[in-house]
């Protein structure tokens, strides 16, 4: 009976399971504010709310929609945090040309790496426009993994981007 388990034990060893295998993922909390303008603006109210705009605080990025399927001018402002968001709407209420301000945060995938057997496919920055998606076959010794060029740790459960485990991705099924 022992041999039997051993045996059994062995190929389930050798046919590839491993804490590698699986969807890993990392998920980023993007903090946004939508400004709405007037539907008849002046250049002068347009040039005024773009310079506030540039002086918020946390600004990421900002990007202009012009009047899509004839609505209005909107402007989409990127946040690095929820601070930064929350003080945009104060700042930008009172100035003259903006409809409505909305501000919102949502969650997205930054990162994504899927492992089948020895093969992998890993995504990076797919929350920016820069997106890189890489393929190729896993190499791995106790607790690295090493995808090409990029070097993985784990620890605790989870997919360390280095050493010291300061950005990390965790196994999730839910990486859409």
């Amino acid at each position: 009976m022992k041999k039997v388990l051993f045996l059994l034990f062995a190929i389930f060893i050798l046919s590839g399971c491993s804490k590698f295998e699986g969807t890993w993922c990392q998920k980023t909390e993007i903090f946004s504010t939508l400004v709405i303008l007037n539907e008849k603006y002046t250049t002068n109210e347009y040039k005024n709310i773009i310079s506030k705009i540039e002086t918020l605080e946390s600004l990421k990025s900002y990007d202009v929609v012009d009047e899509l399927e004839n609505g209005n001018t909107t402007i989409n402002i990127y946040f690095n945090n929820k601070a930064g968001m929350n003080s945009s709407e104060e700042v930008l209420s009172n100035l003259k040309g903006i409809n409505k301000i909305e501000t919102k945060s949502f969650v997205v995938v930054s990162q994504k790496l899927n492992i089948v057997k020895d093969e992998y496919v890993y995504g990076l920055n797919l929350d920016n426009i820069d997106a890189a998606i890489y393929k190729g076959r896993i190499n791995s010794d106790k607790d690295t993994l090493i995808l090409g060029d990029f070097k993985l740790y784990y620890k605790d459960k989870l997919l360390c981007l280095d050493q010291e485990c300061t950005s990390f991705l965790t196994k999730n099924n839910e990486c859409e």
